[in-house]
């Protein structure tokens, strides 16, 4: 790589290094970002990327290193600091007050930073970047009633509204439809030519390859590799992650089940779900997941999916209409939902999918700890150790240490082990929602092969994922929904990507 004008940098990060008692998230890494580019920050779970974004935007105040901004040294005791200083950070766990409405929050920033902008001015701002990168947001909902993937969407656009010299962004596209993705990466690269710059932390390196100008590689909480992009290659990049030479397998390429033959294990029968007086978020949907198939769910975050999975889950209660499992109809209940042998991963799994201050074992055999216990009553705790580590070992979730408290790990090992419990079984149904959110490419292929193999076994799979390409990667049927409705469904083998993506962003009228 060709070295950098010093007087060209926005960012230099030099010896940044930061620990967790014994856990070493950053070892001395050296980062530099130019003026006006797009960086692209990829790793493996657990490489050290969210720390070191998180001492970018003054959330953790560096062990050592020192970062320059423009030239002159910074230090930041805030996340306020750092947005005074032009820096801004999309964070994983989103930073917006769910009591406020969309504007509250906006200018209850603005009036923080020491900026007073009236409503309608708000209103402007906002349907300009409606306007160019296809985010547009309802100022006056209430956060606590919007999905996380909206909530994500409004994070975006507050970031954008402040008009920062650099922009730190986490998995901004994992919203939107391939049509919103390209307007916002067009958007960015307005941005770029403006001198502005964006680091984005992405998992999809076809992402990164496409739209960005350089990439840097954290592995074990160094940097390994930074080369501008004209310069590498997507299997080098992909085996730098890694560690060893890895091809990255071809999304898309996915071909129907053939297996066993379909039997109907679960199905929804004219369902509803109405939460908020602004409508239904659910509005009379039918359909029905077969023993030996992946029926996949794709749309825009917000239309109703994350409510369609809890249902089918047994989370969520409909409205209106019933649930059957097996040909009978069921209360939705989650206890009721794991006797029967329902699996199922949450949309928001490091949040509400653990037990932050159970141990790693402890979370593992949360919905299996009955198998566990002795004719005394007493749990045979060799057994709950042994099991514990082959999961661990089985689906890579560092670092090893069974007895470690969940809340120290990484969002994309917390996931991890998630998956590590609820696809061990051998359920009748999987509920998957963004199962792979947040994992590196090696970690998303292994959990797209155990998917596989569960529907290869005879486990009925509902997927829910705003992440198309997963979806054509997975799924032998596949339905969009927009606006609470069904708006197409068809046979994996005979839909392309370009008209899922045509589906999604439509009205959701029939």
């Amino acid at each position: 790589m060709s070295l950098m004008r010093q007087d060209n940098l926005i960012l230099r990060a030099v010896g940044i290094s930061k620990s967790f008692g014994e856990i070493r998230a950053n070892d001395g890494i050296n980062l530099s970002l130019e003026r006006g580019s797009i960086h692209a920050l990829l790793g493996e779970n657990g490489a050290g990327k969210t720390t070191l974004m998180n001492q970018l935007y003054g959330l953790y105040k560096p062990d050592a290193g020192r970062l320059y901004l423009e030239g002159k040294e910074v230090s930041f005791d805030s996340p306020l600091d750092a947005i005074k200083s032009g820096i801004y950070m999309v964070v994983q766990s989103l930073s917006l007050i769910p009591r406020f409405t969309v504007a509250e929050n906006i200018l209850a920033l603005n009036k923080a930073l020491g900026k007073n902008q009236s409503r309608s001015d708000l209103d402007k701002s906002v349907d300009e970047i409606a306007k160019a990168t296809g985010l547009s947001i309802d100022l006056d909902a209430l956060v606590q009633e919007l999905p996380m993937g909206v909530r994500q969407r409004v994070e975006i656009v507050r970031a954008l509204l402040t008009k920062a010299k650099l922009f730190l962004l986490d998995e901004p596209t994992s919203i939107l439809t391939p049509q919103e993705s390209l307007k916002l990466f067009e958007f960015l690269k307005y941005l770029k030519n403006t001198g502005v710059s964006v680091v984005i932390a992405t998992h999809h390196l076809e992402e990164a390859m496409s739209h960005c100008d350089s990439v840097t590689v954290l592995r074990h909480g160094r940097v390994v590799f930074q080369k501008k992009i004209s310069e590498t290659t997507l299997t080098e990049v992909a085996s730098e992650m890694i560690g060893q030479l890895y091809e990255v397998s071809e999304y898309g390429s996915n071909q129907p089940n053939q297996t066993g033959a379909l039997e109907e294990v679960l199905r929804l029968e004219d369902v509803e779900f109405v939460q908020t007086k602004s409508g239904p978020a659910i509005n009379g949907i039918s359909l029905s997941v077969n023993r030996f198939e992946i029926l996949g769910v794709a749309g825009v975050a917000g239309n109703g999916q994350s409510e369609l999975g809890l249902i089918a889950a047994g989370v969520l209660q409909p409205t209106k209409g019933k649930v059957y499992f097996l040909g009978n109809a069921i209360w939705s209940n989650g206890f009721s939902a794991i006797k029967r042998g329902i699996a199922f991963v949450p949309e928001d799994g490091p949040e509400t999918g653990i037990v932050p201050s159970m141990s790693v074992k402890e979370n593992l055999i949360l919905k299996s700890y009955g198998n566990y216990g002795s004719r005394w009553g007493l749990m045979k705790l060799e057994s709950v150790d042994e099991i514990a580590k082959q999961l661990v070992e089985r689906f890579d979730i560092r670092p090893r240490d069974v007895n470690l408290p969940a809340k120290l790990l990484s969002g994309g090992n917390l996931q991890k082990l998630i998956l590590a419990r609820e696809l061990s079984g051998n359920p009748d149904v999987l509920v998957a929602m963004n199962p792979t959110k947040g994992l590196d490419i090696k970690s998303r292929d292994f959990i797209h092969d155990v998917i596989r193999s569960l529907r290869n076994r005879g486990c009925a799979i509902l997927l829910v994922s705003h992440d198309l390409e997963e979806v054509l990667n997975l799924a032998d049927r596949v339905l969009v929904m927009s606006r609470g409705r069904i708006v197409g469904q068809w046979k994996r083998n005979e839909v392309s990507r370009e008209a899922l993506g045509l589906a999604m962003g439509s009205s959701g009228s029939r």
